[in-house]
């Protein structure tokens, strides 16, 4: 067991009541001479998934060396725990009700539309993200913001405002856009995914859960992008461009406060087609810790002693095996109810967890269809509650999920390890206010890090104010939390 990742333990129930921690006392501001701070966000982190990994992790690789700074276990207090919200809340300190990101995705007008394109313009931006970032913080300072990734979403939500450059995969032309220095790192399809390391596995490699997308054993193809970023090839890429980013813009060698974000999405995509519990899942994370170490290797280099690395998630994984509940019933249900209340006989529109009734309706009407739309959604198998959440008072954590102008009319939630089906039951997804998608990990290690074991459970509101902390530079405006006083150690 590699010393400060005993705290990651596989942890079981947690509920959507969860209890947060309180504001922490103001942060300490970092060393003078601090210059450097990785942001790096692993998509689909659970803690069972590093706990699972943690006796065949390398001792000199990335997640060794993080763990000999600060270890936690961190949490999102937000109910909707998906991608584009996740990392809003990574990048802001703020939750979804304060930073507006409610999801990947929310109803305007008769369609729905993108986290990082609201306009359906095809143009790629935060400006749906009505939260201060860390970013920005760094960008008032004078310092420089890159953010890269796989994702689109990932990178340009950790960005803030108004980054220096962000990069992420053009799908259409199948390599990385955003800057010269990232366009000259390749794609390279084509050399299959084999194991990399022998490692005693559980259970079959082809699982009963997973998805045949692009093979459901060993090895796996990559001669599409899809399988291409399905495995971990796309993340050594993607350290290759954020290496290429430390030299393009000479981060860390001036006097202001500089900030690299790095997204690794190639996990969540590898936990979506194969389970977090699959051995794909689990040789990514070993790859993942050798692309660190270099990482952290090329951050030393370009700011030798002035730097640190902050490591959080977005959100965990459902695991796969568990029940599911079939879409289309539930829907044709919550129709029928809705329709029954007066409002119009069309489709409902769903993205779980929001269902948006159709327009038209006056404000009488609808609310009495949005708590018969509710009923419905309760009374199926495997709901744990419904709620038309502008007049009912729902938990806490749907509370931090929910915007007036964004939100569905109604919101519902399933109950612990339960996912939507409309298709095949293979693959798995996220999107719960239960421990294993609310809680994962937060690593930091360099410069003005405490060495050290969290106490107890953290905040992922608190990540945001710990990387401006580290940079000696004023938190996000609308951060909700402070820094972790435990991580930091304080001037000199």
């Amino acid at each position: 067991m590699i010393a400060g990742l005993w705290w990651l333990a596989a942890c079981g129930g947690g509920s959507p009541e969860a209890s947060v921690p309180p504001p922490a006392p103001p942060a300490e501001v970092a060393p003078a001479d601090q210059r450097l701070v990785l942001l790096i966000s692993v998509d689909q982190l659970p803690v069972r998934l590093l706990a699972r990994a943690q006796p065949f992790l390398a001792p000199d690789g990335g997640f060794a060396r993080l763990s000999r700074g600060f270890s936690a276990t961190a949490r999102h207090a937000h109910s909707d725990t998906t991608t584009c919200a996740g990392h809003a809340t990574l990048s802001t300190g703020a939750s979804p009700t304060k930073s507006g990101v409610i999801g990947n995705y929310w109803k305007g007008g008769d369609k729905l539309v993108y986290c990082v394109d609201p306009d359906g313009d095809g143009v790629m931006d935060v400006g749906a993200l009505r939260a201060d970032a860390a970013a920005d913080r760094v960008i008032d300072a004078g310092g420089r913001v890159v953010s890269v990734g796989l994702k689109d979403r990932s990178p340009l939500m950790l960005g803030g405002h108004r980054p220096s450059a962000v990069v992420f995969i053009d799908k259409e032309k199948q390599a990385f856009r955003g800057a010269p220095f990232a366009e000259s790192v390749p794609v390279q399809l084509g050399s299959p995914w084999t194991l990399s390391a022998d490692v005693a596995h559980p259970g079959p490699d082809a699982g009963p859960f997973e998805m045949d997308r692009c093979g459901t054993a060993f090895p796996h193809p990559t001669d599409s992008l899809d399988c291409w970023l399905r495995s971990p090839q796309s993340g050594t890429a993607l350290t290759d461009v954020a290496l290429a980013a430390l030299t393009a813009y000479h981060l860390g060698d001036g006097q202001q406060p500089d900030l690299l974000a790095v997204a690794y999405s190639h996990i969540d995509y590898i936990g979506h087609t194969y389970t977090a519990e699959s051995w794909e899942s689990l040789d990514a994370i070993l790859q993942l810790d050798r692309d660190l170490g270099r990482l952290l290797d090329g951050a030393e280099a370009a700011a030798p002693g002035r730097w640190a690395a902050v490591l959080s998630s977005d959100h965990g994984a459902i695991p796969g095996d568990g029940p599911r509940v079939q879409v289309q019933p539930a829907l044709a249900a919550a129709r029928k109810a809705a329709v029954a209340a007066g409002a119009p006989d069309a489709e409902l529109m769903f993205d779980p967890p929001n269902v948006w009734l159709p327009s038209g309706s006056d404000a009488a009407v609808r609310e009495a269809a949005s708590q018969a739309v509710a009923q419905a959604f309760r009374a199926q198998a495997g709901v744990a509650g419904a709620w038309a959440w502008r007049t009912d008072a729902p938990p806490a954590a749907v509370s931090l999920s929910t915007d007036p102008e964004r939100s569905g009319d109604v919101y519902v939630l399933l109950n612990e390890a339960t996912q939507w089906q409309d298709g095949p039951a293979v693959g798995t997804e996220h999107g719960l206010p239960y421990d294993h998608d609310q809680l994962v990990p937060l690593l930091a290690v360099g410069a003005g890090v405490r060495s050290g074991v969290a106490s107890g459970e953290v905040d992922t509101r608190q990540v945001a104010p710990a990387v401006t902390a580290l940079l000696g530079v004023p938190p996000p405006r609308d951060a909700e939390r402070s820094a972790p006083p435990e991580l930091l150690a304080g001037p000199p």
